[in-house]
């Protein structure tokens, strides 16, 4: 199946599972949000260069989500053996 988005006024039509179109639909609404923040902000950036811009600063929200996340499953599995251990 494929999906038409607009991002940054241009069409593309993208492939994707029908099970995938709600979230690849989230993505680009997402990828739009931030490049429009971005545009904003720094008006006479070219479209290369603030396309760039947007990806460094998603890839460093994903690396911070990681990061959290490690640390939860961390935090999950010393409880889990603090329970374990009080069970005994």
């Amino acid at each position: 199946m494929n999906i038409d988005v607009r991002i940054l006024d241009r069409q593309y039509k993208l492939a994707c599972e029908p099970s995938e179109q709600e979230q690849l639909q989230k993505a680009v609404n997402l990828l739009e949000q931030k490049l429009q923040e971005f545009r904003r902000a720094m008006p006479r950036l070219e479209s290369e260069r603030l396309t760039v811009m947007v990806a460094l600063s998603l890839a460093q929200e994903v690396l911070s989500l990681n990061k959290t996340l490690q640390s939860y499953t961390h935090a999950e599995r010393v409880l889990t053996d603090i329970m374990d251990e009080l069970e005994e």
